[in-house]
Formats: C-alpha cells, sequence, structure tokens
C-alpha cells in the first residue's frame, strides 16, 4: 500500500502497522501488520469494518474521517478510543498516536495526539507543545491536508464526486497543493522582496553619489580655506609657546617670594613665643616673693599660735567625748522605740488571728452540717452515670454504620446516573433508527426496514432491563435515606444524653471537691 504525496510523485508513504481500539465497529483491540504487503486489497461484506480502517487512518493523522463528529466513531457503549498508525517517509518511520475520551457528568472530554519518529530501537518524541502544535507538525511531514487526500489520492466512500462539486476557488487550491504550486507562490514572493531591497540600495547609492559630487564642486574652496586655518594655527602656536615660557619664569619667582615669606612668619612666631616665657618667668618671681614675705610673719608669731592650738586640741577632745555619750543615749531611745512597736504589733496579731479562728470555726461547722446532703447527692449521681452506660461505644457504632450507609447512597447514585446515561444513548439510538434512511450505529451502512426493527427490539429490551435495575437501585436509596433518618434521631438522642452525662460528671466532681475540702476541714479541727 503506497500513499503518494503532492511534493513528488517519488515520495511515498508507506504504512508499516495500523492498531485501533472501540473504533466504530472494532470494540476490541485491533492490530494490522502492513509489513511486506506491497499492494493490498481489502474485501467483505457490507459493515464487515473495511471502510472503518480508512477511515482509522484519516482520523489518526488528521482527527477528521466521514463521520461529523468523533463521538459517532466511537464504538456502541465504549467512552474511550485510541488509533495509533505507524509509516515510513523518506526513509524515516513515524507513529502517530490519537485518543479521543467523551466527556462524563463526573469528567470532562479530553484529546491527546503524539507523534514520534524511529531511532534505532526506541522511538523520539517530535509532539508539540498542544494538539493544534503536534497537528501541524504532522501537515509539515506529509506536505498534504485532509480535503486534498480525499480529493486527490483517496476516494471516500459514496463520495466519488467529492472534488467536481466543489467550488472553483477550492478545486484550484487542491490542484496547488497537488502539483506543489505554493512553492512557486513563495518562490514569487521572496523575488518581489529581494527587487525590493535591491531597488532600495541603488536609491541609497544615488543619493551617496549625489553628496560626493556636491562636494567635489566646493573642494577648491575648501582647500583654500584649510591653509588659511593652518598658517593661523601656526601663529597661534608661536604665541602659546612665547607664553608658556613667561609663565615659567613668573612661576620660579613666585617660588622664591613663597620661600622667603615662610621663612619671615616663623620667625615672628618664634620672637613672640619668647615674649610670653619671659612674661611668665616675672610673674612666677612676684609670686614667690610674696609667699616668702606671708611665711616669715607667721613664724613672727610662732608662740602664740602653738599655745592657741594646745588649747583647740583639749577642746576638740572633751567635743568629742559628749558626742560620743550623746550618740549612745540616742541609740538606746530608738531600741526603746523598736521594742514597743513590736509589742504592739505582736498584741495585734494575735488578736486578729483569734478572731479569723472563730471565724473558721463557726464557718466549718455550717459546712459540717451540710456533709450529709452532699454524700447523699454524691449517690445520686453515681447511680445517674452508672444508668447512662457506654455512650460512647453506642455512637462509635452508630456513626459507622452511617458512614457505611452514605457510601452505600454514593455507590447506588453513581450506578443510577450511569444506568441513566446509558438509556438516555439508547433512547438516542432509538431516535436515529426512526429517522428516514437511518444507518448501522457501528457500520453507517443503511439499513432495511426488518434490520431497523431488530436493532430497535434490542434496543428496547436493553433499555427496559437498564429501567428496572435503575428503579430497583432507587428503591435501595429510599430505604438507605429512611434508615439514615432513623439512625440520625438516634445519634441525635445519644448527643443529648452524653452532654447530660458531661453535666452529670462536672456536677460530681463539684460534689466530690467540696466533700474532701470538708474532711480536711474536719481533720483540722
Amino acid at each position: 500500500m503506497r500513499i503518494e504525496t503532492p511534493q513528488s510523485t517519488r515520495i511515498a508513504m508507506i504504512p508499516t502497522r495500523l492498531s485501533l481500539s472501540q473504533f466504530l465497529c472494532y470494540r476490541e483491540p485491533v492490530e494490522v501488520d502492513f509489513q511486506g504487503i506491497r499492494l493490498a486489497c481489502l474485501s467483505g461484506e457490507n459493515g464487515a469494518g473495511k471502510s472503518a480502517l480508512l477511515d482509522a487512518i484519516t482520523w489518526a493523522l488528521w482527527g477528521k474521517a466521514r463521520s461529523n463528529s468523533d463521538q459517532d466513531l466511537l464504538s456502541l457503549g465504549a467512552r474511550e478510543m485510541c488509533v495509533e498508525f505507524a509509516f515510513i517517509l523518506n526513509g524515516q518511520e513515524y507513529q502517530v498516536i490519537r485518543r479521543r475520551a467523551i466527556a462524563t457528568p463526573g469528567s470532562s472530554g479530553r484529546a491527546m495526539l503524539e507523534l514520534h519518529a524511529r531511532d534505532g530501537e526506541r522511538w523520539r518524541v517530535l509532539s508539540g507543545n498542544n494538539l493544534r502544535h503536534t497537528q501541524s507538525i504532522i501537515d509539515k511531514i506529509l506536505g498534504i491536508d485532509y480535503d486534498t487526500f480525499i480529493n486527490s489520492a483517496f476516494v471516500l466512500q459514496n463520495r466519488a464526486d467529492e472534488f467536481t462539486t466543489k467550488t472553483p476557488a477550492e478545486r484550484k487550491r487542491v490542484l496547488g497543493e497537488i502539483l506543489n504550486l505554493g512553492e512557486y507562490d513563495q518562490y514569487e514572493r521572496l523575488a518581489r522582496e529581494e527587487l525590493r531591497r535591491r531597488e532600495q540600495e541603488i536609491r541609497s547609492i544615488e543619493q551617496d553619489l549625489e553628496a560626493i559630487e556636491s562636494y567635489l564642486q566646493i573642494l577648491p574652496q575648501l582647500e583654500a580655506e584649510v591653509a588659511g586655518r593652518r598658517r593661523a594655527v601656526d601663529g597661534l602656536r608661536a604665541q602659546l609657546d612665547d607664553l608658556r615660557q613667561r609663565r615659567d619664569e613668573v612661576v620660579k619667582t613666585l617660588q622664591v617670594l613663597e620661600t622667603a615669606e615662610r621663612v619671615s612668619a616663623q620667625q615672628a612666631q618664634r620672637a613672640e613665643q619668647l615674649a610670653l616665657q619671659v612674661q611668665e618667668r616675672e610673674r612666677q618671681r612676684a609670686e614667690l616673693c610674696e609667699r616668702v614675705r606671708a611665711h616669715e610673719a607667721v613664724l613672727a608669731r610662732a608662740g602664740e599660735i602653738t599655745a592657741r592650738f594646745e588649747r583647740w586640741q583639749q577642746l576638740r577632745q572633751a567635743m568629742d567625748e559628749l558626742n560620743r555619750r550623746l550618740h549612745e543615749r540616742q541609740a538606746l531611745l530608738a531600741a526603746e522605740r523598736r521594742l514597743e512597736d513590736g509589742i504592739r504589733r505582736e498584741v495585734h496579731c494575735v488578736e486578729r488571728e483569734l478572731h479569723a479562728c472563730e471565724q473558721q470555726i463557726a464557718h466549718c461547722e455550717r459546712e459540717l452540717a451540710r456533709l450529709p446532703g452532699l454524700e447523699g447527692e454524691r449517690r445520686r449521681l453515681d447511680r445517674e452515670l452508672a444508668a447512662l452506660g457506654d455512650l460512647d461505644g453506642e455512637m462509635q457504632q452508630i456513626q459507622a454504620h452511617l458512614q457505611e450507609l452514605q457510601s452505600r447512597r454514593g455507590e447506588l447514585q453513581a450506578e443510577c446516573r450511569r444506568l441513566k446515561e446509558q438509556m438516555q444513548e439508547l433512547k438516542g439510538k432509538i431516535d436515529q433508527l426512526d429517522a428516514i434512511d437511518a444507518a448501522c450505529p457501528v457500520c453507517l451502512r443503511p439499513l432495511g426496514e426488518h434490520e431497523r426493527d431488530r436493532l430497535k427490539a434490542e434496543i428496547e429490551s436493553q433499555g427496559r432491563a437498564l429501567g428496572d435495575e435503575f428503579r430497583v437501585r432507587r428503591a435501595e436509596i429510599e430505604r438507605i435515606d429512611a434508615e439514615q433518618a432513623e439512625r440520625q434521631t438516634e445519634m441525635e438522642r445519644l448527643q443529648h444524653a452524653r452532654a447530660q452525662r458531661d453535666r452529670l460528671r462536672q456536677e460530681l466532681a463539684r460534689v466530690e471537691t467540696q466533700l474532701a475540702g470538708l474532711a480536711e476541714r474536719r481533720a483540722e479541727l
């Protein structure tokens, strides 16, 4: 089997393998190996699946076939179909894998397209970023699209006039793709672009030539102006050299003057420092003379000073003795006051503790009077708690049973939805069979009256069986709902009882705390 591409009659696409599953009448996986076959002929009765193989090839390569939608290509009752097609083109083996799953109430439909190339013993991935990108890569490799293929190398069943019924523009497009006329359009476009680029370069060169000619006309004038400016520059350079020489002489003179000025400033500063030192020495000499005169006056009064110093020492000793006695008396008075304050505080504390003990004794007597009532209340709470029993165990059992019922109800609802979808599909097939010129849902061939009635009876029988199963499931769901309501009521009763049990436990803990406190007070008394 050879499929000629439109680019060259020497290039042919050679199929090597076709694998399909749940595609039209092929519900089970089927694989066709074309290796070693140079010429193939498909023969069989109507509806045997001959055209389905060709539809699988076109659907794998371009995602198109005779049907109007992918859902019509699915086998009856199937949810997902898959076709794998391998072929050799230009000495390279390729593999295309296309899958399609229809949408369901719980999930969305999805489509998948993969392209691989043989690389030794493994396949190298050539798929694009998405389905559209991958399809464009396949079209580029094949060099032909679906419409051109079915109007040139492949004739669809009952559509032999496909090419003649097209509009002139469509026929021109198909012939252009077959003869590869688009390549010449590409050459024409490239030639026009090159022509425009060359014309633009010529215009640019002409503009440059015009500018050069204008410069050549004023060239003698520019040369004379340049010579004059060069002479002026030479004169300015001579003046600059003279000025630089004069500047060097002035700089040398300034450096000599700056040196002399620094020396003069240093000498003046040294003279000022010496004058200040002389003044400081004169002041120190005057102070020393004054101190010598004062010391001489003190030495003249030495006898009087010695007598007065001895009298001062005697008075100082007497004063120290009086101060010591005063401090001892003050310490004794302070100790006396502290002792009196301590005695008063101790007396007050004893009186306060005595009063508190009297009050505590009276309170304990009142509390002890309540002891029989608290013990009776504790026995009552113990009886009520024992009557409530193991509420947590019962609640866990009911909760587990409710979860089992909920899980079973979810399973039944999912089965009901599935049965309802299957009944809707069967209803759609019955509507197709009731239509005029109805075709077989599997092989798409026209049906006779007898075959249509037989298929309709089979589908109605399947629908009744699904309906009976659906009603059984609905009855079981209603039973589960009733049982869930009963269990929920029982759960609410147990929750109320558990809340009452918690309150009783808190009350019992409070009573036991009071009893323990009374026992401790009784022991203290």
